[in-house]
């Protein structure tokens, strides 16, 4: 009998079980006792302005994962900032914006905007700006142009190594979203990582791609069309994400 320490990945249920299962846990952890909680996948995060009802919180969410042989992995400890999910949080200010880190990577890439690049780095300078309207939950309506250039690209003959250039509008809309998260603002109020607003959640293996809108429970998979077999799990990643949304939007 093999029992998997992990879920096989790219399958459309594979997100949506991690999601379901840690909002279940983080439930029942806080039954009863007035602190909140935000989940993505199997990150949880418990809030509260008392210390002593979060060890109570964190008491409880502990106990339940022995009970069912879930192992927990890092434990940051009790805070008044958070640095997760790809964001940073002021919870005094209840502000949120993204890492430092991801912010002057963005911004650091503004100058190959212009240049002919090979179509994955390409890729990777809008998987940049996709990524940040992901973890912030910014309507992805305002790059729909980008998204829908990596869709025709990924789905064109001719290797991934070809050198290509952005056309004009998506250049422009590129730049621009780089740029704004160079600047990085903060941004006033909780982050969009509850189940209430969070809706999608996409994943990707070797050879397929799924993602599942949690509030309308559909679920939608496929395998890579022939050019994007050798692509890495990262660009893999992207195209499934970028699926989600024009599928979203259509």
């Amino acid at each position: 009998l093999l029992r998997m320490k992990r879920a096989p990945m790219g399958y459309t249920a594979t997100p949506q079980l991690g999601q379901r299962v840690a909002e279940a846990l983080a439930r029942a952890a806080t039954a009863m006792i007035p602190v909140r909680f935000l989940v993505w996948m199997d990150n949880v995060v418990f809030l509260s302005n008392c210390s002593s009802r979060l060890e109570v919180a964190a008491s409880r969410f502990y106990e339940l994962c022995d009970k069912y042989t879930i192992v927990v992995g890092d434990v940051d400890p009790i805070s008044q900032s958070i640095s997760a999910f790809g964001i940073e949080w002021d919870l005094i200010e209840r502000r949120f914006r993204c890492k430092t880190e991801w912010a002057a990577k963005a911004l650091a890439l503004t100058e190959f905007v212009d240049r002919p690049l090979p179509r994955r780095y390409l890729w990777r300078l809008c998987g940049i700006v996709a990524w940040r309207f992901y973890a912030l939950g910014i309507p992805f309506r305002e790059i729909l142009p980008i998204l829908m250039w990596m869709s025709r690209t990924a789905s064109a003959d001719g290797s991934w190594s070809a050198v290509l250039r952005f056309d004009a509008a998506t250049r422009l809309a590129v730049l621009s979203q780089l740029r704004s998260a160079g600047d990085n603002k903060w941004i006033t109020g909780d982050p969009p990582l509850h189940r209430d607003v969070v809706n999608l959640v996409s994943d990707a293996s070797s050879t397929g791609w799924g993602y599942v809108f949690l509030l309308e429970q559909r679920e939608v998979w496929g395998v890579f069309p022939h050019v994007c077999v050798s692509l890495d799990i990262y660009h893999k990643e992207m195209f499934a994400l970028c699926r989600a949304v024009l599928h979203r939007y259509e």
